[in-house]
């Protein structure tokens, strides 16, 4: 043997980086890289999009279930009023974002429509709109008849049973 050492390079073959068969190894790689980020880019962008969709029904949801009890406090208003003073015609409430839940104002109008415009019975007619910078959101109106109760038919403090 020669007293020359041996390099690591002399144990490979040698192969010549220009040939067809190292092109061809070189650009199925790259090819397969490119296939697998198309696949995680895709991933990804469903991901995202499930995320959006997700959070919109949750706000939607979120608006709904506000809107359900301004209306339910409206009616209970409505009652509360007619209770105490039969004459009473209905309001206008503005409730603020800093009231609500930051982000949404609410403009709610009672209208009692009386017996004699609808049939025999006196009717509320709630609207409400839900607003977020200056466009509305939300607006639903529900037309709810109440009983209209005279100022003789109240009850006094001795007829109402109390708690023992």
């Amino acid at each position: 043997m020669d007293s020359q050492k041996l390099s690591q390079n002399d144990w490979l073959p040698q192969v010549n980086q220009r040939s067809p068969r190292y092109l061809r190894a070189r650009g199925v790689a790259v090819l397969a890289v490119i296939i697998c980020l198309i696949i995680v880019a895709s991933l990804g962008g469903a991901l995202v999009l499930d995320l959006k969709t997700g959070w919109e029904d949750y706000r939607q949801s979120r608006l709904a279930l506000q809107a359900d009890w301004l209306i339910a406090s409206a009616i209970d208003r409505v009652r509360s009023q007619l209770f105490t003073s039969p004459d009473y015609a209905g309001e206008i409430w503005k409730i603020s974002a800093e009231k609500l839940d930051g982000r949404s104002s609410a403009e709610i109008q009672i209208t009692i429509i009386r017996a004699n415009e609808v049939g025999k019975k006196t009717a509320a007619k709630v609207a409400l709109q839900l607003m977020s910078n200056g466009r509305t959101q939300l607006a639903l109106t529900r037309m709810i008849p109440v009983e209209m109760v005279s100022q003789t038919e109240k009850k006094t403090g001795e007829d109402v049973p109390t708690g023992n």
